[in-house]
């Protein structure tokens, strides 16, 4: 009969020290903890959207592996037709691109940076198609005409074409159009530069301006807002302008004279002349000076300058000289002349004229 075994430790005792060693193992990692990583990408990025003029690309920053959080920035850059020579694009860092002229011809690639806490890593797209030219696009208005200045008779407008896209050049004309107090009810005018200087029939209406822009591919207009009402550059209702209101190209024009008697009759009776002034916008005229002189001087006497008063009309007396003769239908001539004060007596806004006056 044989002694019993002893029992077999040396397995139980590898084991017991395997997961004792796995447990100090285990103690120098944290539960959970990640391994660290810089960025590494997997899939490349992408670019969306139509390699056309005009077109909005979008970049995909493709699959990367890392670390996270993970942050990415993009740089696009413009290369040759098949996608080589590549050069950045200054200030194309945003993850979209607009599509401009400067790359018809070429192909687009994308440069994405990615960044961690354990380093960096870059990957490039595929390059686009090759960038086509936008299809030709008639002038399209995107801010509507305008018009500065003052609304008054004698001001000069200005008209601003607003703003328009399409292709260039575009070619822009005026053409002035004179509407009711409401702006409605508008005519075009002759008037077909950026300019428009007031008149007359302006007053108690407004203008518009129509502005046409044409290129290429065709052509559309657009009309400003209605200016103010066009107010009058005279006096009030009822009033005379002041001759230091009148200046060129406006004139001074005796209009209307008459004579107290109607004929001479006497060389004992005063000949006494009344002449009336207004000015080429048909206003009456106080201030003006008016001169008066027989002609030849031998015939009447030779009275001062008069102003003329608030209606606009002076008078004037002539002494009949006893050197004319007073003979049945002579007639008397007479030199008129109306000038502003402080002009040059042959120049500025003056007038003359000659008139005369039959013996009775």
């Amino acid at each position: 009969m044989g002694l019993p075994r002893k029992p077999r430790l040396v397995g139980v005792a590898l084991v017991v020290g395997l997961a004792a060693a796995a447990a100090v193992v285990g103690l120098s990692r944290p539960a959970g903890a990640a391994a660290k990583a810089a960025p590494n990408n997997t899939a490349p990025p992408t670019i969306s959207g139509t390699a056309q003029e005009g077109h909005t690309l979008k970049a995909d920053p493709g699959t990367w592996t890392g670390s996270t959080p993970m942050d990415f920035s993009y740089q696009w850059r413009r290369c040759g037709p098949a996608g080589g020579n590549c050069r950045n694009i200054a200030k194309a860092t945003d993850n979209i691109y607009t599509l401009s002229s400067a790359d018809v011809g070429h192909t687009l690639r994308v440069l994405v940076t990615a960044v961690n806490s354990d380093g960096a890593g870059t990957a490039q797209s595929k390059a686009t198609d090759v960038v086509k030219a936008a299809p030709p696009q008639a002038p399209k208005n995107t801010t509507e005409p305008s018009i500065t200045g003052t609304p008054q008779e004698g001001q000069t407008l200005t008209a601003d074409p607003g703003d328009w896209s399409g292709n260039q050049p575009i070619q822009l004309s005026y053409r002035w159009r004179r509407c009711d107090a409401k702006g409605g009810d508008c005519s075009n005018t002759p008037v077909t530069t950026k300019t428009y200087l007031l008149g007359t029939a302006d007053v108690g209406q407004t203008l518009r301006v129509l502005v046409t822009a044409s290129n290429n591919a065709g052509s559309s207009a657009a009309i400003s807002n209605a200016t103010s009402v066009v107010t009058s550059s005279g006096p009030p209702a009822g009033q005379c302008q002041p001759v230091t209101k009148v200046s060129l190209p406006e004139r001074l024009v005796i209009d209307k004279l008459n004579y107290t008697p109607s004929q001479i009759t006497s060389r004992s009776v005063p000949l006494v002349a009344h002449f009336h002034v207004v000015s080429t916008k048909g206003y009456c005229v106080s201030g003006a000076m008016v001169l008066g002189l027989g002609v030849p001087f031998s015939r009447l006497s030779q009275p001062a300058e008069v102003p003329t008063d608030a209606t606009g009309w002076a008078t004037i007396s002539f002494q009949i000289l006893p050197t004319f003769q007073l003979t049945h239908g002579n007639l008397v001539v007479i030199f008129v002349r109306a000038r502003k004060p402080g002009d040059n007596i042959l120049a500025g806004v003056s007038t003359r004229r000659l008139v005369s006056v039959r013996v009775a």
